[in-house]
């Protein structure tokens, strides 16, 4: 645990306080102005005292309400992608919880609160913490935070503070809630006029008190609020990285099991050396062990090199005055639980600014032009006339009816032709100040950035929309500042949330997942093999700019490719439809009852295809019975044929034993037998190579038919 004192930690935020004053005069001003208090006291009081007119038309609200809608019309999500070899998909469970969280605390409402601060005065703040009072397992909450409340490093110069080394918050506590929470505690009271102006508390308390206390301070004994300072910080420690690898199993099994097994005195069980989600490595297989871990564990993992390497770690401290009230690290411990989102960096003053800044003197010098005018326009006759004495005959009846035309007026002879009776002249204000009025009321929409377009107030006629839609992108390019800030701001709420989830919500509880199906609760499980994920921030489908122009890109897309919008397209579709919540959930459980249910027609078009079917292997079958018979046909052909050249041979077997016979007997006869029995066998090969002939063809005209039969069988009718 860190060891910085009250003293230093009081020492540093006076030098914040002395850097940020001007900063929270402007601030303070700068909300004000946005509120419709846009004139000095001190002019307003003389301006009651001479009975002039002080008029406030306030055009800096309207600019600020169209620049904070258009954040809120155009939420973000928050995605969760995990670090690993290959395709990655996005945690689905993970972003399910996050969703989840910031539902639960309103997170959205908390951050659009915190756009408007830093649109208004340059800087906006949140503070994630995790809440046991309205939640007995714990819910993490996302709560928005004054920017005046805030001091931080001087010396940082990053968009959002994204490089500072300590923030602190100076928060007002009721004494009775102050002493419920830290009941031993001794508090500084309220503002006291005993304290230079260079005091932190008294500065800072100043942004909330006013006159109230009076010119002597407020009583000490008597004030009902207490100052608590809750300021955090980092500090660089040293962490030792082993490869788990290197450590053998005896090694290992005295980690697992965490006895001191070198210290004679204790007994197995009693000192544990590790704490077991210490034993877990990280995404490259290295265990990380702090000094004091490392210390413990390095007699064990004696003949290991540790790498060692320093990283930040995050403490907080509450104080009041010079008393110390708690002391711990952060939520996470690896950063700030304060996440900033600021607008446009003065170099010059070494701070950050709004929109406000730029429009306060045009919109001062419009409400004391339109005053001037109103006071010369009172001032000034307003009609009347100048006549001489005696040229009424009678003065008190020409009053009463000089403005009713229906009544004569009598004058004494002569005055009329001298025209003794002339019109009063009327005081006419300058044209300049008219003017000059126009020109500073124009000159605070140009001041800030935005147009007529972005404001909704357009008398362009332009029916298709498409050049008001470019102004209106042009007038949010120049605001492109403010929602970069806010674009790095959901990255960085995202890394802290995501830190929140993994060390105070226990895998199995439910989370609410929103899917294709609908709503369901799930259990949220944990990635044992991923612990790194990038953070992606993306429009957020409830977004009711978003949905109205996906759904409008979607029935152009309906109307080109009808084949698109397919039941399972229709289903995604319905998320960034216009319809109502509860009407969309509706529409999708009927599309997956109608899903899961049979169809009637296609059952009907499914009977008809497995008829089909079974009619087209029918006549297969017949065709193939055909070509079974055909080739049994000629099988029968080529046996037959067989037995003829088998009677062929035997019967020149018999001519040959015929003519050994006429061989014995004498020569002659032999000559004549063999001659004889030589033109039978010439005529019966004869025969048998006529009748095999005749016997091929008839088995390929068999064979042909039956090939063109199922030819016929098969062709589509």
């Amino acid at each position: 645990m860190s060891k910085l004192t009250v003293e230093k930690a009081r020492k540093m935020l006076s030098e914040s306080v002395r850097h940020r004053r001007g900063w929270r005069q402007d601030a303070r001003a700068d909300f004000e102005y946005v509120a419709g208090h846009q004139w000095d006291t001190d002019d307003v009081v003389r301006l009651d005292q001479e009975l002039r007119p002080h008029v406030t038309y306030n055009v800096i609200g309207p600019i600020i309400d169209a620049i904070v809608g258009h954040e809120v019309a155009n939420r973000q999500d928050i995605q969760y992608i995990p670090r690993q070899t290959g395709e990655a998909g996005v945690n689905e469970v993970l972003s399910a919880a996050a969703q989840w969280v910031r539902d639960e605390s309103d997170s959205e409402y908390e951050e659009s609160a915190a756009f408007y601060d830093a649109t208004v005065s340059g800087e906006g703040w949140t503070d994630t913490e995790i809440n046991y009072d309205v939640d007995l397992d714990g819910r993490i909450d996302i709560e928005h935070v004054d920017p005046l409340e805030i001091d931080i490093d001087p010396l940082c110069s990053k968009k959002n503070f994204a490089n500072a080394r300590w923030i602190c918050r100076t928060k007002i506590y009721g004494r009775e809630e102050a002493l419920e929470r830290w009941p031993d505690g001794v508090f500084e009271e309220g503002v006291g006029s005993s304290r230079s102006p260079d005091t932190p508390i008294d500065v800072i308390a100043a942004a909330f008190y006013r006159s109230d206390s009076g010119a002597e301070g407020r009583d000490a004994s008597e004030a009902r609020e207490v100052l608590v300072h809750d300021f955090q910080w980092y500090e660089m420690e040293s962490i030792y990285r082993v490869p788990l690898k290197a450590i053998n199993p005896m090694q290992g099994f005295i980690l697992m099991h965490g006895y001191a097994m070198e210290a004679a005195k204790q007994k197995p069980g009693e000192t544990p050396l590790v704490d077991p989600d210490q034993l877990k490595p990280d995404a490259n297989g290295l265990l990380l062990f702090d000094s004091s871990t490392w210390n413990k564990v390095k007699g064990v993992l004696e003949g290991i090199e540790p790498l060692k390497q320093k990283r930040r770690c995050y403490y907080r401290l509450y104080f009041s005055g010079d008393e110390e009230l708690e002391r711990s690290e952060t939520p996470t411990g690896d950063c700030f639980s304060y996440k900033a989102i600021t607008a446009k960096h003065d170099r010059k003053g070494h701070c950050w600014y709004g929109v406000v800044r730029g429009m306060k003197d045009p919109q001062k010098w419009a409400n004391k032009f339109m005053s001037s005018s109103l006071e010369q326009i009172a001032a000034s006759a307003k009609g009347g006339i100048m006549f001489e004495t005696g040229a009424f005959v009678d003065p008190r009846a020409a009053e009463q009816d000089w403005a009713n035309p229906s009544r004569n007026i009598e004058m004494n002879e002569g005055f009329l032709s001298r025209q003794a009776v002339q019109p009063r002249p009327v005081n006419q204000p300058p044209p300049q100040s008219f003017q000059l009025m126009a020109y500073t009321a124009q000159q605070i929409n140009s001041t800030a950035g935005v147009n007529q377009e972005i404001m909704g107030l357009s008398q362009a006629m332009d029916p298709s929309g498409a050049m008001e839609e470019g102004r209106r992108q042009a007038a949010l390019d120049m605001l492109a500042y403010l929602f970069d800030a806010l674009r790095r701001y959901r990255k960085e709420q995202g890394r802290l949330l995501l830190s929140m989830i993994k060390k105070f919500i226990p895998a199995g509880r439910l989370v609410k997942i929103t899917g294709p199906a609908g709503m369901q609760y799930v259990p949220l499980v944990y990635d044992s093999m991923t612990r790194e994920y990038d953070v992606i921030v993306d429009e957020a489908p409830t977004s009711p700019n978003i949905k109205q122009q996906t759904w409008k890109n979607l029935m152009l897309l309906a109307e080109r490719v009808p084949a698109l919008m397919t039941p399972q397209m229709a289903l995604i579709a319905l998320d960034y439809s216009p319809f109502p919540q509860a009407m969309v959930e509706e529409m999708k459980q009927m599309a997956q009852k109608g899903l899961s249910q049979p169809n009637p027609q296609a059952q009907l078009d499914q009977v008809k295809g497995q008829e089909i079917a079974a009619s087209a292997h029918l006549k297969q079958a017949q065709a193939q019975h055909l070509m079974q018979e055909g080739q049994q046909d000629a099988q029968a052909v080529g046996i037959k044929l067989k037995a003829d050249e088998a009677r062929a041979q035997a019967e020149m077997m018999a001519s040959h034993e015929a003519l050994r016979t006429a061989q014995v007997k004498t020569q002659g006869e032999s000559m004549r037998a063999q001659a004889q029995a030589s033109a039978a066998a010439d005529k019966a090969r004869t025969d048998i190579i006529l009748g095999g002939h005749k016997i091929a063809q008839e088995m390929h005209k068999t064979v042909q038919s039956a090939i063109k039969t199922h030819q016929t069988l098969m062709r589509p009718r």
